[in-house]
């Protein structure tokens, strides 16, 4: 004859059970183990991975834009030119690892103020020999950058202009994350005010229309150009310091403003938050712009601006004057 069973909620201890005995008298009210409980978590139990940063460092210098290559000197794609980058420590957080790898590699981050940004994450299970990692990719800008100081993991590092170094074969897929990196900061000309990043504290209309071109890689009509950056509330504010001592009229010096998107204003509006993204109205403005038929010469559907994507099939150089071709933007011809 079968032994009874104690009850207990939902589930019943069967006294047959050995080990059960061992805990459980007859009469008292046990609590069974669930029958799909999970057990305790073991980190072996996952194969281990890596988490690091990447960072396109960009500045401009002899009126180009220049990104920060470094030449590889550890075993993993020894010799060849990277984005410098490195390993999260335990104590980091993402951020805290870029600013460091920032500091380390090119000596600025706390007497230069620098523009830092993240682009996206890079997890493809093969774009690493040495085990599974997981990058983190950034993007900087600051103004005339010095030469930079190779970490010591790398031999050497060097400024490249941005054509010449997306044609080498850089290690890992830093080639795709450069690519990624370079429309970021193309496309985003167009909408934001980031262009003042590449400047120093003060700086003339001439000289952002230079930040403009150079980024581009195109010519900027210089009274169209100072027509739109004057009629956008919160891009720049004048000073009182003049640029003196250079041929020519002398030239009214600026300094960035609050402003962080240029957003055209609606027809028949001319209200700061329309102008300005900072605001709910201004970012429904821009949401309206962009959703108008976009003009001649530019990319004519939404399938278009999906070639533009990282993914897409279109060649990037001719992505970042297609991604925001809205009437009022600043944008290349």
């Amino acid at each position: 004859m079968d032994k009874p069973k104690v009850v207990d909620g939902p589930g019943e201890l069967d006294l047959n059970d050995t080990a059960a005995k061992d805990t459980a008298q007859v009469g008292q009210a046990v609590t069974p183990q669930a029958p799909n409980q999970a057990r305790a978590y073991n980190p072996r139990d996952y194969p281990p991975f890596a988490v690091a940063v990447d960072i396109a460092v960009f500045t401009l210098r002899a009126s180009a834009l220049n990104v920060l290559l470094v030449e590889r000197g550890d075993p993993a794609e020894q010799g060849k030119l990277a984005l410098p980058g490195g390993f999260i420590r335990p104590e980091e957080d993402a951020d805290q690892a870029a600013n460091r790898e920032l500091l380390e590699e090119t000596g600025i981050g706390r007497a230069i103020p620098v523009h830092l940004e993240q682009l996206r994450t890079y997890s493809d299970p093969g774009r690493d020999p040495r085990m599974r990692v997981v990058s983190v990719a950034y993007v900087a800008l600051a103004p005339d950058l010095p030469d930079p100081v190779a970490a010591t993991d790398a031999r050497a590092a060097s400024w490249y202009p941005v054509d010449e170094a997306r044609a080498q074969d850089l290690a890992f897929d830093h080639n795709r994350i450069l690519d990624d990196a370079t429309e970021r900061v193309r496309a985003k000309l167009e909408y934001t005010t980031i262009a003042t990043a590449f400047l120093p504290r003060v700086f003339s209309i001439g000289q952002l229309r230079a930040v403009y071109q150079a980024v581009w890689g195109t010519e900027v009509e210089p009274q169209n150009f100072r027509r739109k950056v004057l009629a956008t509330p919160g891009f720049i504010e004048p000073t009182a310091d003049l640029r003196l001592g250079l041929p020519g009229p002398r030239a009214q010096l600026y300094r960035p403003g609050p402003a962080t998107e240029v957003v055209p204003p609606s027809e028949g509006s001319t209200s700061h938050e329309h102008r300005v993204g900072n605001s709910s109205a201004g970012r429904s403005a821009r949401s309206e712009e962009l959703d108008r038929p976009w003009p001649t010469g530019h990319a004519a559907s939404a399938e278009a601006a999906e070639a533009c994507l990282p993914s897409g099939p279109l060649p990037s150089s001719a992505c970042h004057r297609r991604i925001h071709p809205r009437p009022g933007a600043i944008r290349p011809a």
